[in-house]
């Protein structure tokens, strides 16, 4: 426990407090993130191409609007990261 009456003890206490909260968080890596953007976007060119073969089927262009959507969440995710 920390002194009262020192100040630099305290802080000292506090930051130690602080790096044990953060090394037991869980962070997401930028390779993850790029990994996943690259996965989606691969599903999205197999989506497309079913799109070609089957023009008609409302299913596909379902399963392409969930990934578009999929697609722009990681990108956001990618963008916050490195900028």
């Amino acid at each position: 426990m920390p002194s009262q009456g020192n100040p630099i003890n305290s802080l000292y206490h506090k930051l130690k407090l602080l790096k044990e909260k953060i090394n037991s968080k869980s962070w997401e890596s930028s390779n993850l993130i790029a990994a996943k953007c690259s996965e989606i976007s691969s599903l999205q060119q197999q989506c497309q191409l079913f799109i070609d073969f089957d023009p008609l089927n409302a299913s596909i262009f379902d399963k392409l609007k969930k990934i578009n959507v999929d697609l722009a969440y990681y990108n956001s995710l990618w963008a916050a990261w490195t900028i």
